[in-house]
């Protein structure tokens, strides 16, 4: 016999003559045909018929999310690991068109362990989804896969310094420095880690929600960050087998998500009008000098470079930081043609930030102050050289200058200049960051 499924129905069919029949049946009625794939139904109380599939991510693991017919329970949905026997086992019955039960030709009494899963609603849908996806105890920081996995650096005490090539993509370096002098204009990475602080506020501060741990809260900044990643910026994870595929989250994706993510749209803008205004940047990306930079394949490619190293540098600097109970961290990155110091608000900053912006101005420069001596930088109080800088802050670490700068140029526009152009201070507590350039003799 065999099964059709037609939208949501299932039938079964002779093989021989086509007679619909019932998945019961020895034989058919109409040709006489006896079937010889009979299905054992003892037992059918744990026995289940897999019906479809789909691959999704959860928790930072990439699952099965499947839907399984049970005598008892109806159609069920679980949420299992893509490796485990369970979904290798659904895989195989459902590409094969198989209506016998997943447990049949197996040794063990039972499959599907109930006491091994949790049921959940996600996305006003019910769920048994295994338990060893919602165990964070034994939670690797880097994702299974390389797809987040560590930008190049070195640690000096408490400070993390890029190393010179951490652009690791398959790119010519006229292409990978033009990818840092842009990171360094439209900074994806404070898009991407600001976001930890949207699941910080909205998500547990707001609603009165005792916060979890860092650890936890980086799993979810992982699942959140990713479907931005994915349905706002168009960059296709590679495990996936189909790009269709959605992520599931273990939290409800609500409004202040989706506003959030929809600031991906003007970053594309202005990542846009960066490339249009040099006829060098259309060269180093292959564009036509005729050609239109808003739409040419080229600056798509190009901008999602962007936002994938953005949050790479996002996700290594939560790692980084996860165990610091200071407020302040501070990173060095090598950018196009000098270098960068970037100060932040690290994972305890953003537990405590709406505290510290209730903070009074002198209270706020007292710990910033206090961060830089503890970490050895030094504060140059000259007013001479700040005017000659054309900046309100010089810092000196490592026998190197860094001004805090305001970028002004012909291709920036309002949005990014009330986005990078706040004062240092507020720049950290309201963006997650401040730049400071070195400054080049």
């Amino acid at each position: 016999m065999t099964r059709k499924e037609t939208f949501d129905d299932e039938t079964f069919e002779c093989s021989r003559c086509s007679n619909v029949v019932d998945q019961f049946d020895e034989n058919c009625d109409v040709c006489g045909h006896i079937f010889t794939n009979i299905i054992d139904f003892s037992n059918r109380e744990n026995k289940h018929k897999a019906i479809s599939y789909k691959i999704a991510e959860l928790n930072g693991y990439e699952v099965l999310v499947s839907t399984l017919n049970n005598y008892d329970k109806g159609n069920i949905q679980f949420i299992v690991e893509a490796d485990s026997q369970l979904a290798l086992r659904i895989k195989y019955f459902v590409h094969n068109n198989k209506a016998d039960f997943l447990e049949n030709g197996l040794t063990q009494y039972k499959l599907i362990d109930y006491e091994d899963f949790i049921l959940m609603e996600l996305e006003n849908e019910e769920y048994y989804i295994h338990k060893n996806l919602l165990n964070n105890k034994n939670m690797e920081y880097e994702s299974k896969s390389s797809f987040l996995k560590h930008i190049k650096q070195k640690r000096f005490e408490n400070i993390f310094v890029y190393e010179d090539d951490w652009i690791d993509l398959e790119y010519t370096l006229d292409y990978k420095n033009l990818l840092k002098e842009c990171i360094s204009y439209i900074r994806p990475e404070t898009f991407f880690y600001f976001f930890y602080s949207i699941i910080t506020y909205y998500d547990f501060e707001k609603k009165l929600k005792t916060l979890p741990n860092n650890e936890q809260l980086l799993s979810l900044f992982k699942e959140g960050s990713k479907k931005i990643l994915k349905e706002s910026c168009y960059v296709v994870i590679e495990k996936y087998e189909n790009p269709e595929d959605v992520l599931i989250l273990s939290y409800p994706w609500e409004n202040y998500h989706i506003n959030y993510s929809k600031l991906v749209d003007p970053l594309k803008t202005a990542t846009q009008h960066f490339i249009n205004h040099s006829y060098r940047i259309y060269e180093v990306l292959g564009i036509d000098k005729n050609g239109d930079p808003y739409e040419a394949e080229e600056s798509e490619i190009f901008f999602q470079n962007l936002m994938y190293m953005g949050i790479r540098m996002a996700h290594t600097r939560i790692v980084n930081e996860l165990n610091n109970n200071s407020n302040f961290g501070c990173e060095i990155i090598s950018s196009f043609n000098n270098s960068e110091l970037i100060i932040y608000l690290t994972p305890e900053g953003f537990r405590n930030q709406t505290a510290i912006l209730k903070m009074s101005v002198e209270e706020k420069l007292k710990m910033f102050n206090s961060f830089l001596n503890e970490n050895k930088i030094k504060r140059i109080d000259t007013d001479i050289l700040r005017k000659k800088l054309d900046t309100n802050i010089l810092l000196e670490y490592e026998g190197k200058i860094y001004k805090h700068y305001f970028h002004f140029s012909e291709y920036s526009n309002d949005f990014m200049s009330n986005r990078i152009n706040k004062k240092h201070l507020s720049s950290i507590l309201q963006e997650g960051q401040a730049n400071f350039k070195e400054v080049i003799n």
